[in-house]
């Protein structure tokens, strides 16, 4: 069974071009995934779009032809990762299911590779909230700046009218 351009590029699409066992993107893997038939053709798996699943290289070869009718591995066109699957800070991921615990170890989906990349992720969230934060920081310091600003304006003015005041009353 061959798969089309076609099919091969919606997969790809509807995957994020990344792939859907270990999250790895095509620009981390430096170019395209493979096209995994979740089934596998050798036990009677077709080629229609829920049984086929874009995954990596790795991920594909430690599932190899992998299969029963009662599968404990985790089906991404199924199946919701949250609920299999928890990401640790340390870019360990964890098993909160059956399905979860017996894919990460079919998928060795904690090899070194994918925890430094996950920990290197999750770091790179952690900068970008850091500096959003810092953004509203400052524009905070524009904003009361400028308030601060707009406050000596006034007091300016009523000073200015403190001093005129002994005249206008003098005056009469």
């Amino acid at each position: 069974m061959s798969i089309s351009q076609a099919k091969r590029s919606e997969i790809r699409e509807r995957a994020g071009f990344a792939c859907e066992y270990c999250e790895i993107s095509e620009t981390d893997n430096g170019g395209e995934l493979t096209v995994d038939h979740f089934k596998p053709v050798s036990k009677n798996g077709g080629d229609e779009a829920e049984n086929l699943v874009y995954c990596c290289f790795r991920c594909n070869l430690y599932k190899g032809d992998y299969w029963t009718e009662d599968s404990k591995l985790f089906n991404p066109r199924t199946a919701n990762r949250d609920k299999h699957f928890w990401l640790s800070e340390s870019g360990n991921l964890f098993a909160l299911t059956e399905i979860g615990e017996f894919t990460i170890k079919l998928l060795r989906l904690n090899r070194q590779p994918l925890i430094t990349k996950r920990q290197n992720d999750y770091q790179k969230i952690e900068e970008r909230q850091i500096l959003e934060q810092t953004q509203k920081a400052v524009e905070t310091l524009i904003h009361l700046s400028q308030q601060q600003r707009e406050l000596l304006k006034e007091q300016q003015n009523l000073l200015d009218e403190q001093r005129r005041l002994p005249e206008f009353l003098f005056r009469k």
